[in-house]
């Protein structure tokens, strides 16, 4: 490997080191408790060592949550196994998104904490998930699999249930997976609480 491309993976392995100390120092005491100084010691650097990396506490904070948006979006890309039923799609698809929610529960901490930080303006969470979950049931839901249930209606339903298990998991801190849930959600979600289909 070139010594130009070795730098640069060695780079991006030590800004990914110090995002994930971020997020956690960061869940930990939140935003304006968090010095440079306690970023520094949870990551291992030096306070001069992580100028090199990033320009300051709000750059590593910003980073932290597009890192988050960046890998969810890359899980709505992820390729499914052909052959599956569209129960079967939104289940896979639950399943990748809340176990990358149990991955990077700290970021998810600091997301739920700070919806807006220093005056920019931002879309909610919830509104954001609900754009996402829309766009990916465009693209893989058959004509009928929503019956007449519009794509938005459909994705605010399906965010909606998948946001109460999240946050009764977050709120009980349970040791037990979330993703576990996906087959649960992906039923209330197509059939209800009786699991009659229309």
């Amino acid at each position: 490997m070139p010594p130009a491309a070795r730098r640069t993976r060695e780079i991006a392995s030590t800004r990914d080191d110090i995002l994930a100390a971020a997020e956690r120092a960061f869940a930990r005491t939140g935003y304006e408790a968090t010095t440079m100084q306690d970023l520094a010691r949870e990551a291992g650097y030096t306070v001069p060592s992580l100028y090199a990396y990033f320009d300051g506490k709000q750059e590593l904070y910003d980073a932290v949550w597009s890192r988050l948006d960046d890998e969810r979006a890359q899980v709505f890309d992820t390729i499914m196994p052909s052959g599956l039923r569209f129960s079967q799609r939104v289940e896979f698809m639950l399943a990748r998104q809340l176990e990358l929610t149990e991955r990077r529960r700290g970021a998810v901490e600091i997301r739920m904490a700070s919806p807006q930080r220093h005056g920019k303006r931002r879309a909610t969470h919830f509104d954001g998930m609900v754009q996402r979950w829309a766009r990916w049931l465009r693209r893989v839901a058959e004509p009928g699999d929503l019956g007449a249930t519009s794509l938005d209606d459909a994705a605010t339903a399906l965010v909606g249930v998948m946001n109460a298990f999240f946050l009764r998991w977050m709120a009980r801190d349970v040791a037990t997976g979330l993703a576990v849930k996906a087959p649960l959600i992906t039923e209330l979600f197509l059939s209800g609480i009786t699991g009659r289909r229309r």
